[in-house]
This record gives structure tokens, sequence and C-alpha cells, in this order.
């Protein structure tokens, strides 16, 4: 996931102008744009998962059926296109590039932190506790825990 959103959420503010301006123009519509996007990033979507996913399996000593397998390089592949889309997000929200780097781990040390990963969510105060429900990571790592 962070491997996908670091480079989308840095590059988009440098392309903000480009787009608004070519989009005032009528050249193409948002979701053109967002479409053409995805398609070019879609081959790294589909790869780096891939490569983490064969080098981790047998290396944990994961079961090695091929259903299991498969399922786990799909949760793999869904937390990279909701790190693009988390990234393409912040990028699209906040204007400058250094700025954007100083908010991404603001906003992504809460969803690490109340994931389930680091600390049981059964421990957290009630209060704060409704931010493991939109974390991703959360249910990226129920999931492999089930797989």
């Amino acid at each position: 996931m962070m491997s996908s959103l670091s480079p989308v959420e840095l590059v988009f503010p440098l392309e903000r102008g480009v787009f608004l301006k070519e989009e005032g123009s009528k050249l193409y519509s948002t979701f053109n744009y967002f479409l053409s996007r995805n398609i070019v990033e879609l081959p790294a979507s589909f790869i780096f998962p891939l490569l983490m996913t064969l080098i981790m399996y047998w290396f944990v000593g994961l079961s090695s059926t091929p259903g299991q397998f498969f399922i786990n390089y799909l949760i793999g592949y869904l937390l990279t296109v909701n790190g693009l889309s988390l990234g393409l997000m912040l990028g699209a929200m906040i204007e400058d590039q250094k700025a954007v780097a100083e908010v991404t781990p603001v906003i992504l040390l809460p969803l690490f932190l109340f994931s389930g990963f680091f600390k049981n969510s059964a421990n957290l105060p009630r209060w704060i506790g409704w931010i493991e429900y939109i974390s991703p990571i959360k249910y990226g790592f129920s999931a492999w825990m089930q797989n």
C-alpha cells in the first residue's frame, strides 16, 4: 500500500495545473483523466503485489494451495489499489507537494495504529475505536489472517 501511495501523492500536485487547464478547455473529462491514469498504472499495480507475494508467500511458510496463493495475491492487489486511490485523493486535496508529504503520516499513522495489528482493537477506548472501521489495513490484515 505504501509503495503505491507515495509516488501518486507526490506527482499529482505537479500535474494539477495541466489537468485543470485541459479540463477547462474541454479536451477531456475528469472521468477520462482518471480512467487513463489508472490504465497507465495498471501494470505496476499488478506486478508489484505479485512480486511481493511470490517472495513472501513461501518464505513465511503459508499453505501452498493455489487457491490460497491467489487469494493472498488478490488481497495484496486490493491494498495496492487502495494505496493508489488514497494517494490520488491526498494529491488532489492538497496543492503543495511538501504539504502532502507532511500530511500523509498524520493520516496514515492512526490507520496503522488502530488497524488491530499493533494493538488489540478490544482494548481501545470506545471514543477512538471507530478509526479501525475506516482503516483499509485492518481489512487487509483480517483477510490475510483468515486466508
